[in-house]
Parts: structure tokens; C-alpha cells; sequence
């Protein structure tokens, strides 16, 4: 372990200097979403995708319309504060984010200003640079990487990754388009939230940072299409259940396979696992076929649902904060999602 704790290059190390999560407070069963859905059963959605409930930004009334009062950047603000606070540092001290995000936020203006409405919400300095990433679930270890690559090429110090997503908002007063795609499923897989970690440039090697990464696509199969009319209320998110089934464990293990080619380690070495949260079945199988020790993997999927994008920093920010990941802990964080979009990536604490 004393060998993976240090970097593969002589590059400057990069340090997970903070982390944090946000989930909403309201839960959604499996019987609300299927008196609401109106297909399958309650236990049909916990036997076949390992999900027992997950969270909304709010609750439906009574005619199935979310009550919001809540958006992403709300979602992505709480996380990247907590990131920040962890990290004992300055708003003014961030000098790049980058916000994850797939859920549009209404009308076309609105979801382009997403970041920047971020980055006035946290205060950040007018020579912070900010960059959108319309992403799904891959997204995260892909703008980590570029995080990264933007420390280690320029004099910037600490970068900002936040990823926030709020399907449930489209599912709502959506339910005829879903039952009209069928495209059902998705509401009974997706949940809210936002995760953030904040990656710090070190010019001086304590053995902790960024050990390895990889990055890959395969733009040949999306897993998921995404439909949109005039308005919010017509976007409609359909996943192609079998090409996730078939996809999910073959490109996972190819991120791993890459990553081990370009930075050697057996599963062993590694004190906690971060895999994509695409449903709790999925996960299962994918671990008992690696051969590694279930108490050993990250999962939340049950109680979130797959939060997308912000389903691996949510599960780093809360072992963090729990005690389960202690400094030297090596982790690896490794995420699949719409593009085909997957890749690896090795720290240590």
C-alpha cells in the first residue's frame, strides 16, 4: 500500500482537499411512485432494482405535481459549501468549478446560466473559471480528470466539481409523456441530489492525491435517450434497460482494466469502493463477480435511488464523514453512464 500512496508521475500531486453532499429531506417510497406510475408493484421495483425509496426535492400534491421550492443550484449550493467548509478554506480561494448537470432547469436561458448562478450564490472570485457539463451518471470521474489536468497545466490551486441533478422535477406533472414513451422506469430509478469535492494542487508529495486515472467512451451505445419538446414538463429521460443490463458490468471492469494497465494494483489494495449507483441489483452482481468483499463497496442506492452524476462524490463525502475512509485509505471511484461515457479513478488520502 506504501507504493500505491505515491503518484505515477512527478507531476505536482492532487489532493482531495474537501468533500461534501447534499440529499432532500423527502422520501419517496416505491408505493407512492407506483400508485402514482401506475405499473409494476412495490416489490417488483426492490427485487428487480434493488431500490427501496429514494429522495425528491418535494413531494407531490394530489394531483401528482412536484411542490418545489427547491432546484439544482439550490442542491449543488449546499454541497460545494460543505466541500468547501471541509476543506478549511476561503470561497475566494476557488479559482475553477465545474457543475455537473443533465436536469435542465426550464426554459433554455435558465439552464445556461446554471454555473454562473452557482458561482454568484458561493461568492467566488470574478477570475474563477466555470464550466457546465450537461452529463449523465459518467460524468463525474471525466470532470474530475479535466480538474485535474487544469491544476496540474496552469498556476491555478483548488478546483470545484459539483454535481447536482433533479429528475423527479420532470416526473411529476410528466406522467402521461412517460407512460406515452414508456419510459416508466425511469422515475422508479432516479432520485435527487448533489455531491462536490474540492481538488487542490500540492507541490510538495505527502503520498496522498489523485494516483491514477482513465478515462473512456464508447459513443456507439447512448444506454439512454433523452426527448424534449417546448417545455419542462414534456423532457422525458428513457433508459434502454438492456443495454444498461448488458453495459454497466462490461464497461465498469474495462475502466478497471484500464486503470490497472496504466497504474498496476490488484482490488486488494483498496480500502473502499465508489462504484456508479445504477441500481442495487446491478451493483450486487457487479461486486460478487469482482470477488470483492461486499462491506468493502459504497452503497446507497437503495435509500438515494441512482442520483446520477452526484452518486459517487455523495457516497466519498459521507464515508468521509462517518470515519469509514481514514487518511492513507486508498479509494477507487469508477462510474458508467449515457454516452457511453466510463472511467476509473485511484486515490489515497
Amino acid at each position: 500500500l506504501n507504493d500505491l500512496s505515491h503518484g505515477a508521475t512527478d507531476m505536482p500531486d492532487i489532493i482531495i482537499a474537501g468533500s461534501g453532499s447534499y440529499v432532500p429531506e423527502t422520501v419517496i417510497s416505491n408505493e407512492q411512485l407506483v400508485q402514482f406510475m401506475g405499473e409494476k408493484s412495490p416489490a417488483w421495483i426492490e427485487r428487480y432494482l434493488g431500490i427501496k425509496e429514494r429522495r425528491f426535492m418535494a413531494p407531490f400534491d394530489t394531483d401528482g405535481n412536484p411542490m418545489y421550492q427547491t432546484d439544482e443550484v439550490d442542491m449543488a449550493y449546499a454541497a460545494a459549501s460543505e466541500a468547501i467548509k471541509s476543506a478549511d478554506m476561503r470561497h475566494e480561494d476557488i479559482d475553477g468549478i465545474t457543475l455537473i448537470s443533465c436536469t435542465p432547469m426550464g426554459n433554455r436561458e435558465r439552464l445556461s446560466r446554471i454555473v454562473f448562478d452557482l458561482h454568484l450564490r458561493l461568492g467566488l472570485s470574478p477570475h474563477c473559471r466555470v464550466i457546465h457539463a450537461d452529463l449523465g451518471c459518467g460524468g463525474f470521474i471525466h470532470c474530475a480528470v479535466d480538474a485535474a489536468e487544469i491544476l496540474k497545466g496552469s498556476d491555478r490551486r483548488n478546483m470545484l466539481v459539483v454535481a447536482s441533478n433533479a429528475p423527479s422535477k420532470h416526473f411529476g406533472g410528466n406522467r402521461k409523456s412517460y407512460l406515452a414513451a414508456n419510459a416508466w422506469l425511469s422515475s422508479y430509478i432516479f432520485g435527487d441530489g448533489a455531491g462536490a469535492i474540492i481538488l487542490r494542487k500540492q507541490n510538495e508529495s505527502t503520498g496522498a492525491g489523485v494516483i491514477a486515472s482513465y478515462c473512456g467512451i464508447d459513443s456507439s451505445q447512448p444506454l439512454m435517450e433523452y426527448t424534449s419538446k417546448n417545455s419542462e414538463e414534456q423532457h422525458v429521460y428513457s433508459i434502454d434497460a438492456h443495454a444498461v443490463n448488458m453495459g454497466y458490468r462490461k464497461y465498469t471492469k474495462l475502466a478497471i482494466e484500464q486503470l490497472q494497465l496504466r497504474y498496476p494494483f490488484k482490488l486488494s489494495d483498496v480500502h473502499r469502493f465508489y462504484f456508479h449507483q445504477a441500481n442495487g441489483r446491478l451493483l450486487d452482481t457487479l461486486v460478487s463477480e469482482l470477488g470483492i468483499p461486499h462491506d468493502r463497496v459504497a452503497k446507497r442506492v437503495h435509500v438515494y435511488g441512482n442520483t446520477s452524476a452526484a452518486a459517487t462524490p455523495i457516497l466519498f463525502d459521507e464515508d468521509r464523514r462517518s470515519g469509514q475512509l481514514m487518511p492513507g485509505n486508498v479509494g477507487l471511484f469508477c462510474t458508467i453512464g449515457a454516452g457511453t461515457q466510463y472511467g476509473a479513478m485511484l486515490v489515497s488520502l
